[in-house]
């Protein structure tokens, strides 16, 4: 049963292995996603824009596990920039329209190519204040009651602890990454002081949560 309340988070679980993860885009999901869809039978994937389940506010309310990945915030804003823009015409058209709603649409064909034009934009993009790829991981998980909190750059030691802890040990003997879009190099390379001190200060509550530093290659 699904009552009218918007669920407010992305969330996915299981009753019977008693857990609900709390997904933020850009930090593994899409491979965690499909290993759990693969290995957990009644797996349950729901968007923020889903009602809360019964079986899942019976979960949240019991001692199920709960967990999240987060990841620095200067590299997961290039990676999001690459995925979306560099990645596919149709979605970079999508987010170039995204861009348009607070920018000229010169100024967005722009930043769909040149990083540092693209986090210039940011501050007053409805891109940052509402786009789960590019808000603050705190305001996507805010209200969550959230037990263990895993590291994006501990990527397979993370996600095979937390396997562990709902019974699927076996399944992380090898961590399928998919929809990787770090290019190869280190994100510092593709900050300038300027940028740097933007995604800085837009992501201060990550950093504060979370302790994030932004660090060279």
């Amino acid at each position: 049963m699904t009552d009218n309340r918007r669920l407010g988070h992305n969330v996915s679980y299981s009753e019977r292995r008693n857990f609900a993860w709390y997904r933020v885009a850009k930090n593994g999901t899409r491979s965690l996603h499909r290993l759990l869809e693969d290995e957990v039978d009644d797996y349950v994937y729901l968007t923020r824009r889903n009602g809360m389940t019964t079986e899942l506010s019976r979960l949240l309310s019991s001692d199920c596990e709960t967990f999240t990945i987060v990841r620095n915030p200067w590299d997961r804003l290039l990676s999001a920039w690459r995925q979306k823009f560099t990645n596919n015409r149709e979605r970079r058209e999508r987010w170039e329209k995204l861009l348009r709603l607070d920018v000229s649409p010169e100024l967005a064909r722009t930043a769909a190519t040149d990083f540092s034009v693209f986090v210039r934009t940011l501050p007053d993009s409805e891109l940052f204040r509402s786009n789960a790829h590019c808000m603050t991981q705190t305001a996507v998980l805010d209200g969550a009651n959230i037990a263990v909190t895993g590291r994006f750059e501990r990527y397979d030691e993370e996600v095979r602890a937390l396997l562990g802890r709902i019974g699927l040990r076996h399944a992380g003997r090898e961590i399928p990454h998919r929809n990787r879009s770090s290019g190869g190099d280190h994100y510092s390379v593709h900050y300038t002081d300027e940028t740097r001190e933007i995604v800085g200060e837009l992501y201060r509550d990550d950093l504060e949560q979370w302790g994030f530093t932004f660090e060279s290659g």
